[in-house]
């Protein structure tokens, strides 16, 4: 963490455009990138957050994939209703059309632009 501090780490900027681009690639087709990580080492987690980030997906990292929290985490991501069904969607869209006047900046909750201006 030190070479990340001192802008220092040879490879990361690199690799984290690297994983900018496949974000951008897995969100234009719809995908959610999940990430779960168990180990003391290096993991390369930092260089991918934009894998979850950008398409809405989860980072989940531990010290071990026994771990009562992980477990936990697990569960809860991939939890279901009471009609046995999963509590997530996939690949929503949503288009927004106002006037010239307003401008949306934003949205609330996992969301990946779609970049349309009409």
């Amino acid at each position: 963490h030190h070479s990340i501090e001192k802008d220092d780490a040879k490879y990361m900027k690199k690799a984290m455009k690297h994983y900018e681009g496949l974000a951008k690639r897995a969100a234009d087709n719809g995908h959610a990138v999940d990430l779960y990580a168990c180990a003391l080492d290096q993991t390369g987690l930092l260089e991918m957050k934009s894998c979850c980030n950008n398409t809405g997906g989860h980072m989940v990292m531990g010290d071990s994939f026994n771990s009562a929290l992980f477990k936990q985490t697990f569960q809860r991501v991939f939890s279901k209703d009471s009609k046995g069904e999963y509590k997530m969607a996939f690949n929503a869209t949503m288009d927004i059309k106002c006037s010239r006047e307003i401008k949306i900046s934003g949205c609330i909750g996992p969301a990946v632009s779609g970049n349309k201006k009409d």
